[in-house]
């Protein structure tokens, strides 16, 4: 999948020269608010979207839209949480797509893509969804997560003309973000609590109870 992937942008990178743009901006969220920490527990997941907005109406998201397009995210420490699974946005392609991810050195991407011959991808708002990724707690603790370029050294957001966008992307103030994993009680432990709990109620009943005959 990778390799499809690596041969369509060198194939259209090739066809056509690369320009400057901006106005556009990478964001774990479609209106560049913040994304608040995520609180989960071992075993527990979390979807991480990952978006390019724009913030000119006139930028290449809402013409001529995109071809291809890739953002990575970076977590750490590892081992706090695991990127167990990707998606794609709405629009693109498989066939010219790929999700990758290194747990033990806590990176990951979506690098995204269409068909030759498929209309390029626009949404509305103004932003595109490039793709999800999905965050397992692995251990207790907090990792922090950061948005960032898919491949530093590969081209890979191009816009349907064929024009590189990659140096013209922007990387706000909302691209880190913390999950903290939990540890779940063991089913012995919250066995033990409910003996505790109950232990608990029956002292309370019988101290109301000899208050009650105290008073009387």
């Amino acid at each position: 999948m990778r390799d499809l992937f690596s041969i369509a942008v060198l194939l259209t990178a090739a066809a056509f020269p690369a320009t400057s743009h901006g106005g556009i901006i990478a964001s774990f969220t479609a209106d560049g608010s913040a994304f608040l920490p995520s609180f989960i527990s071992v075993g527990q997941t979390v979807d991480v979207p990952l978006y390019l907005r724009q913030t000119d109406p006139n930028t290449e998201l809402t013409s001529p839209g995109l071809l291809l397009a890739g953002l990575g995210v970076s977590f750490s420490p590892s081992g706090i949480v695991n990127v167990t699974s990707g998606s794609f946005g709405p629009g693109w392609n498989s066939l010219f797509s790929s999700v990758t991810f290194d747990n033990f050195a806590g990176t990951s991407a979506i690098q995204s893509g269409v068909g030759f011959g498929d209309p390029a991808v626009t949404e509305t708002g103004g932003s595109i969804l490039v793709g999800t990724l999905m965050f397992t707690g692995v251990s207790a603790g907090t990792a922090l997560l950061t948005l960032g370029d898919a491949d530093s050294g590969f081209e890979e957001i191009l816009d349907g003309n064929g024009n590189v966008l990659d140096g013209s992307i922007i990387f706000d103030t909302t691209t880190s973000i913390t999950v903290t994993s939990s540890a779940v009680p063991e089913p012995s432990s919250l066995a033990a609590l409910g003996v505790i709990g109950a232990l608990a109620a029956v002292f309370g009943v019988r101290r109301a109870r000899g208050s009650h005959v105290l008073a009387a």
